[in-house]
């Protein structure tokens, strides 16, 4: 819903439409709030309905304005995703035998989870799984 809060802020939805829309904001965000608190199970994912594609790790931020940890927002879109997904034995974690994408960045995202919705702070992704399985079985060996 941030996305909205955006729009208005920038001036593009205006009026009635903000009001509703800034009103809808809140009232997702407490229910958001209220779920989280009562142990609801929540994933990281969207459709971009709201925001333009791309920037759908911003919703880690989101996660973490609810109540969520860092690290807790990210396993939502890795670990407990696929969990969900009922793929845990395939794919998120890092693993010998599952395929994983990696992401090295500059800045520390348990310290602040915006550094991985900043392009500057990524330093490289790795997406090469057979390199991921032969250097994490010498590292095991």
């Amino acid at each position: 819903m941030k996305g909205v809060v955006e729009q208005v802020n920038q001036g593009i939805i205006k009026g009635r439409s903000a009001e509703n829309g800034l009103q809808t904001e809140r009232v997702h965000k407490d229910n958001m709030i209220m779920a989280y608190k009562e142990g609801v199970k929540m994933l990281m994912g969207t459709d971009s309905g709201v925001i333009p594609h791309g920037n759908n790790l911003k919703e880690l931020e989101l996660l973490c304005e609810i109540g969520m940890s860092p690290s807790e927002a990210i396993a939502s879109g890795t670990i407990e995703a696929a969990k969900a997904l009922e793929i845990d034995d395939e794919v998120g974690s890092v693993e010998i035998g599952k395929s994983a994408d990696l992401i090295m960045v500059s800045k520390n995202p348990l310290v602040d989870i915006s550094h991985l919705s900043n392009p500057n702070n990524i330093l490289m992704v790795i997406q090469m799984v057979l390199l991921l399985r032969i250097f994490l079985i010498r590292i095991h060996n």
